[in-house]
C-alpha cells in the first residue's frame, strides 16, 4: 500500500500486489471510482482520496475482513486481510486529523 499526494486535499492510494479480492471490494471499486488493473503477475488498485470520500474507507476495510469471515481459496489472506485492513484504518486515521 502506497500514499501519493498529489494535491493539498488529494491523495492516491495504491494497493499494489497480494490484493485480497471479493465481488463486494470489486462493487466497492466501482461505486467509488477505483482503478482495478491486473496483468499476468500483478493486480493494482488505485483510489482517489479526498476529503468528501475519506469516510468511505472503513467500509472498504469492512469489505476486505468479510473475505475471510467465510470459506477462502487464498491461504494467504489469512495474513494479508487483517494487515490491509489494519493499514486502510491507520491511513483514515491519519488523513482524519490532517483534513480535519
Amino acid at each position: 500500500m502506497f500514499a501519493f499526494v498529489e494535491e493539498a486535499d488529494l491523495v492516491r492510494l495504491s494497493l499494489i500486489g497480494g490484493v485480497p479480492q471479493s465481488d463486494a471490494v470489486s462493487q466497492w471499486y466501482a461505486e467509488h471510482g477505483g482503478e482495478e488493473q491486473a496483468s499476468s503477475f500483478n493486480y493494482t488498485v488505485e483510489i482517489d482520496v479526498m476529503p468528501d470520500n475519506l469516510d468511505d474507507l472503513p467500509d472498504l476495510a469492512n469489505r476486505f475482513a468479510a473475505i475471510i469471515k467465510r470459506r477462502y481459496g487464498v491461504p494467504a489472506y489469512k495474513y494479508v486481510v487483517p494487515r490491509t485492513c489494519d493499514s486502510l484504518m491507520r491511513f483514515h486515521g491519519v488523513l482524519s486529523k490532517a483534513w480535519r
